[in-house]
């Protein structure tokens, strides 16, 4: 599979209620790509969601600037 394909592939998100003391709101990350490296919060699900495959779209380039490989999603199975 080509590089440029992973953007289009399903990850596992976590996503997470912040408490308010946090600033309220969401936080979505992809674990296996680095929980703390790939996240986004947002003051919906959907608007963290959204910023979130921003984020992945910029971790993939920087990745692919450096030559390092985007690794793929686990199978279904392992999750």
């Amino acid at each position: 599979m080509k590089q440029a394909n992973y953007t289009a592939l399903d990850y596992p998100v976590e996503i997470r209620r912040l408490p308010e003391e946090e600033g309220g709101g969401y936080l979505a990350c992809i674990p296996v790509l680095g929980r703390w490296t790939v996240q986004a919060a947002g003051d919906t699900v959907e608007e963290a969601l959204e910023l979130l495959e921003e984020v992945k779209e910029a971790v993939f380039a920087h990745l692919r600037e450096q030559g390092i490989a985007v690794p793929a999603p686990p199978p279904l199975e392992e999750l």
